[in-house]
């Protein structure tokens, strides 16, 4: 049960769960990009500034992307002593960022460790089925945990960039969605949709190329939900039992649309950030890093989720929030 003060008696209620706050998105057309980057970067600034309180030392996460590198140029900036930075190298090339983060390193004067992530799956497999403690599949949480380690070895409190993209519309998603939704909303692509929809209902659904398909034949909103599916309906049906079935009737299309629907904006980016900051977010990046963090005693903050950035950049019009997004963090 939660309890809070009542303003009008300025005595404690106690009348149940409920919440207390929610982010809506209402954006505001008169806002322009010259407008917004000064403010997005006093947000930023200010955020920062009040995670680096802390009687222990600190340091960042450094993947060498926008959102961790504008966490650590910014605490470079406000703070006192040299950032202590930390990476993690993969030998697959295409996932190491390690020349990006190397160069933001040496860019900010940090104090930066570098992990070189090969770790024995096997071995220690076992210990994130007792952090998890339930069916998990981020394969990000391997080397998520691993970097932990590593960095609980020099500090106890990090800085990361997590909500970077769900805050600022970073995922490329949401520009294959936009692209989506734009298009359905002509005749070509009303036509082209009708054509995907006849096409979906002969072809094999285990043959490859229905997923996407499928997809094309949905509406926008319904396809980057089903995007965001492992399986879709028919694929749930052919691997549920009877007593589970009522699973595979398309309850993901569903609760997507009451997220989307409950996030108060009708641009059809802001139903998407909506959806992740509801689904994606929650569930799956922060219980992926909180988990892994805590589980070495290792305090995560995120500063790019500070209540006040995100409900400035929701009043941040879809014409220029990408745009200014990138500017922004810079």
């Amino acid at each position: 049960m939660r309890i809070e003060l009542d303003p009008a008696t300025h005595g404690l209620k106690t009348d149940g769960p409920h919440r207390y706050w929610t982010l809506r998105y209402q954006p505001d057309s008169r806002l322009t990009e010259t407008e917004c980057v000064p403010h997005i970067q006093d947000l930023i600034r200010d955020a920062v500034r009040v995670r680096l309180f802390s009687d222990v030392p600190l340091g960042a996460f450094l993947s060498g992307g926008l959102d961790s590198s504008t966490v650590v140029a910014t605490m470079a900036e406000v703070g006192k002593t040299p950032v202590e930075t930390f990476s993690a190298g993969f030998d697959e090339e295409s996932f190491d960022e390690l020349h990006f983060a190397e160069i933001v390193a040496k860019r900010f004067g940090t104090n930066h460790h570098v992990l070189h992530c090969s770790p024995n799956i096997l071995e220690i497999l076992p210990k994130l089925v007792h952090l998890y403690d339930e069916p998990f599949a981020d394969s990000s949480a391997i080397p998520t945990y691993c970097i932990s380690v590593a960095a609980r070895k020099q500090t106890t409190v990090i800085l990361t960039g997590d909500g970077g993209d769900e805050i600022f519309a970073g995922y490329t998603r949401y520009d294959d969605g936009m692209h989506l939704w734009k298009q359905q909303n002509t005749c070509p692509g009303v036509l082209a949709r009708g054509i995907y929809r006849f096409l979906v209902d002969f072809y094999p659904v285990k043959a490859r190329g229905w997923g996407i398909l499928n997809k094309r034949s949905l509406p926008a909103l319904d396809s980057y939900i089903a995007d965001l599916c492992i399986y879709q309906p028919p694929q749930k049906q052919a691997l549920l039992t009877h007593e589970w079935s009522a699973l595979s009737d398309g309850q993901a299309f569903r609760l997507g649309h009451d997220l989307a629907d409950g996030v108060g904006g009708d641009e059809f980016l802001s139903r998407m950030q909506g959806m992740d900051q509801m689904l994606y977010l929650p569930d799956d990046i922060l219980v992926k890093i909180d988990r892994a963090s805590m589980g070495v005693a290792l305090e995560i903050r995120a500063p790019l989720l500070d209540y006040r950035l995100a409900e400035f950049m929701s009043t941040v019009p879809e014409t220029s929030a990408t745009a200014t997004a990138s500017r922004s963090t810079c």
